[in-house]
């Protein structure tokens, strides 16, 4: 795993705007705000863009992201960005984001 290209060995780190963290063998799992997890699989990489309780906006730039909405406020203002597109996640449920296969890359599970 490596953040801002310097590979890590820590469990715990802290991604702030402007910085990617990059999968190779193995994935990781970010807390973007509380209630919402990232989850990134092998080779894949996601940079923080803002990182506001109520403004919170991070892009998936390669690889399988899997976002998980446990607890959403209406003040939250939390979207994805990837492939040139911006997705608003307003609800409870799973994101699923794949930005290294052709055709749809945004599926939603979850309450409606």
């Amino acid at each position: 795993m490596h953040l801002a290209a310097k590979p890590l060995n820590q469990k715990s780190i802290r991604v702030d705007p402007g910085q990617t963290l990059r999968t190779q063998t193995g994935k990781a799992e970010i807390l973007l705000t509380p209630g919402v997890f990232v989850r990134l699989g092998d080779s894949s990489s996601a940079t923080t863009i803002s990182s506001g309780l109520t403004n919170t906006k991070m892009s998936i730039d390669r690889g399988e992201a899997l976002v998980e909405v446990a607890e959403i406020h209406p003040e939250n203002d939390l979207r994805i960005l990837g492939d040139g597109k911006q997705t608003e996640l307003p609800k409870t449920g799973l994101y699923d984001f794949n930005e290294s296969a052709p055709g749809p890359r945004l599926g939603r599970r979850g309450r409606g």
